[in-house]
């Protein structure tokens, strides 16, 4: 199936009730840089995200993530590897709090990993929710895979 978004195309694949979808072409938006005592990648997996490695999730901070997503116009990640798997925190911008999963953000950690050679060509991703994702990229093309969950049903009536 493919589907229009803001970004483009997307295109996925539902067996079963595993889900893997073809995200839109990452791309690098300006160079590491260093602010607030962290490195931070800049990168657009479908809206612009920034992204930072630390030894310790648990050092999200809040208040910087809130200035940097206002400096930068962006979302905001911080990104810890341990055996081979990512864990992102995010603070995204619309809902102006951290969320539980952000899908672009985890591409962007993958993509600022894989870019860095701090990762393979595929990894486990966690989201502070802690469900299981699996993140590769093939080329330039970015493939994000998970369980399928229904959450709601509804009718549109025309």
């Amino acid at each position: 199936m493919r589907f229009m978004t803001g970004a483009g195309v997307i295109h996925s694949c539902v067996e079963g009730d595993v889900v893997e979808t073809e995200l839109t072409e990452p791309k690098k938006l300006r160079d590491s840089f260093e602010e607030n005592g962290l490195v931070w990648y800049f990168c657009d997996t479908g809206v612009p995200h920034l992204v930072t490695f630390v030894e310790d999730i648990g050092c999200f901070d809040k208040t910087i993530a809130r200035q940097m997503r206002f400096k930068y116009n962006a979302n905001v990640n911080y990104a810890m590897i341990r055996e081979k798997a990512l864990h992102v925190r995010t603070y995204e911008r619309g809902v102006e709090d951290e969320t539980l999963a952000c899908g672009t953000g985890m591409a962007a950690c993958f993509y600022s990993a894989y870019r860095e050679k701090f990762l393979e060509d595929c990894a486990k991703v966690y989201p502070t929710s802690q469900e299981e994702l699996q993140l590769r990229i093939e080329g330039n093309k970015l493939f994000f895979k998970g369980l399928v969950q229904k959450v709601f049903e509804t009718t549109l009536e025309l």
